[in-house]
């Protein structure tokens, strides 16, 4: 072999090994990212269920509080109290979600399709 040739398939060999590495970098960080949104979808999911053991330990049922909301009339202060620490809640969540979501961490789970997809 001369030693120009050598010299490339060394050089082959180098730039493949190269794209390899690159092919499987991009690989784990796909698989890392995956991960983060796997435990970040845990995450809100045990915000909600603490929330919702909270209430329970109370004795008070979130269906009647958010039934309530629709007619603040009938509440007596500690409902009155209840139903609004609970939309706070709710307002800290979503606003939450939604800095998430800017930043790419939350995906939608449903789009409508595009008028070039809709045929």
């Amino acid at each position: 072999m001369k030693k120009a040739g050598l010299d490339v398939l060394i050089q082959f060999i180098g730039m493949t090994g190269i794209f390899v590495s690159l092919i499987f970098v991009g690989l784990e960080m796909r698989q890392s990212q995956k991960i983060a949104l796997a435990a970040q979808q845990q995450s809100r999911t045990q915000v909600w269920s603490e929330m919702t053991n909270v209430y329970t330990e109370k004795g008070i049922s979130m269906y009647e509080i958010m039934f309530n909301l629709l007619g603040p009339d009938s509440m007596n202060e500690s409902e009155t109290l209840i139903s609004h620490n609970w939309l706070f809640q709710r307002v800290l969540i979503f606003e939450s979600d939604y800095v998430q979501f800017l930043a790419g961490l939350i995906c939608l789970l449903y789009t409508s399709p595009s008028p070039r997809d809709r045929g």
